[in-house]
């Protein structure tokens, strides 16, 4: 890219994406997402995720596996003004509450709350039979919960307590209570008595999956975390607000499902919000992307949200990651057609270091050829660069794609230093 493209592409005056000092996305720009491809240890946190927490001009989510991220923002974002919120699961005295049935309330959206637990534990990959079954299971139950007089029962912990019960031998009460709190819900009811037609077995198989989408709120803690709610998520949009889901590394994948369906709440209100000026834009750093499980319809969520003033940033270690959880078709729609913006660091693995070198293209040299009676020059067409320099970039540099936009090479500040 000619330098006077690049800097009205990365002008510095710029509101969007950081990447780099002085070197800005336009909050339009920024809008069409980025997916970051970089190995472990790379310098995701330091280059990417940091400054763009700090020069934020909006609200943000950040997935921080280290608790790094909240140490160097934190402070200064309070000095800015921001309000800040913490969902730290690991650590429940230092986090605030997040109640998933507290965001879905309707009949759909209790449907769509089902479907969301179903998918993220099944996935793609297993059999359709099992997978609808066990989320009318849920969405039976969802609904008969919601009837329930007492507000304090609406909960994941007591939805869990239902399950149990449903799968519980054949139980007269179960059955007298499930025919009070449906009595307004003919259809529902009528769901739950083909479920209770199906032959022992397969009803008991049907409850075991259900059961595993509810296998996380077997935890106490968890129960006790989502039993109320008292985080903010419509402060996103009201004034700058940082919230920080602060999850080791190492139990990123035991607390997916809490995490993915933190993360659809926030894409939900996002979605029917967002449509005036005066609203805050929205920014997503989603770091570890790939452990989070399956995010029911992400891939349609990813290519709408922009127009409403939300970027994501999906940070992944490689793209296998993004096909073996969404499966080839997802993946390339989510990779493709949602994020117009890709940036590659160093040390990638050979498969993703190829896709580069396809992706940058290639221009043209010319060879003189010696031999016979006279020299002649002809042209060559070389990679602009191959995938053993894309995987052997130095520590601070990067390669971004975006769009129609000519390719860039990026050098990140490696001496960022935070206030």
């Amino acid at each position: 890219m000619h330098s006077w493209e690049r800097r009205r592409f990365l002008h510095p005056r710029h509101r969007g994406l950081v990447l780099g000092r002085r070197q800005r996305l336009s909050r339009q720009d920024s809008f069409k997402n980025l997916v970051l491809v970089a190995p472990t240890g790379s310098g995701k946190t330091t280059r990417y995720v940091i400054p763009n927490v700090l020069e934020v001009e909006g609200s943000v989510v950040v997935t921080d596996p280290s608790g790094e991220i909240y140490q160097h923002t934190a402070g200064p974002l309070r000095d800015r003004g921001f309000g800040i919120q913490v969902l730290q699961p690991a650590r429940l005295a230092e986090s605030a509450r997040f109640n998933p049935l507290a965001c879905w309330r309707s009949a759909q959206e209790l449907r769509q709350l089902a479907t969301q637990l179903g998918m993220a534990t099944q996935g793609r990959s297993a059999d359709p039979f099992w997978t609808t079954s066990a989320i009318n299971v849920l969405f039976v139950l969802l609904t008969a919960l919601y009837h329930l007089e007492d507000p304090r029962r609406h909960t994941m912990g007591h939805l869990r307590d239902l399950l149990n019960r449903c799968g519980a031998a054949h139980s007269n009460d179960f059955e007298r209570f499930m025919a009070r709190y449906l009595a307004d819900e003919p259809r529902v009811w009528s769901e739950y008595q083909a479920f209770r037609g199906q032959d022992p077995k397969v009803a008991a198989s049907i409850v075991s999956s259900a059961r595993a989408a509810l296998e996380l709120w077997s935890d106490p803690d968890i129960c006790e975390l989502t039993g109320q709610h008292t985080i903010d998520l419509a402060a996103l949009r009201q004034a700058r607000t940082a919230i920080y889901l602060i999850v080791p590394e190492h139990q990123i994948r035991y607390f997916g499902p809490l995490l993915n369906l933190f993360y659809s709440a926030c894409f939900n209100h996002c979605l029917v919000s967002g449509r005036s000026a005066e609203e805050e834009p929205v920014y997503f750093l989603l770091d570890e992307f790939g452990n989070l499980g399956y995010v029911h319809n992400f891939a349609s969520v990813i290519t709408t949200l922009r127009k409403r003033r939300c970027s994501i940033s999906l940070i992944l270690q490689d793209l296998s990651q993004l096909r073996a959880t969404y499966g080839p078709d997802e993946a390339r729609t989510i990779f493709s057609g949602g994020c117009a913006n890709k940036l590659f660091y160093g040390g990638l693995d050979l498969e993703t270091a190829e896709y580069v070198e396809r992706a940058l293209g290639k221009r043209t040299e010319y060879d003189t050829v010696f031999g016979g009676i006279s020299d002649r020059a002809r042209t060559v067409a070389v990679p602009l660069m191959t995938a053993d320099q894309v995987r052997r970039m130095r520590w601070g540099e990067a390669v971004l794609l975006s769009g129609k936009e000519r390719p860039v090479w990026l050098r990140f500040d490696t001496k960022w230093t935070w206030a």
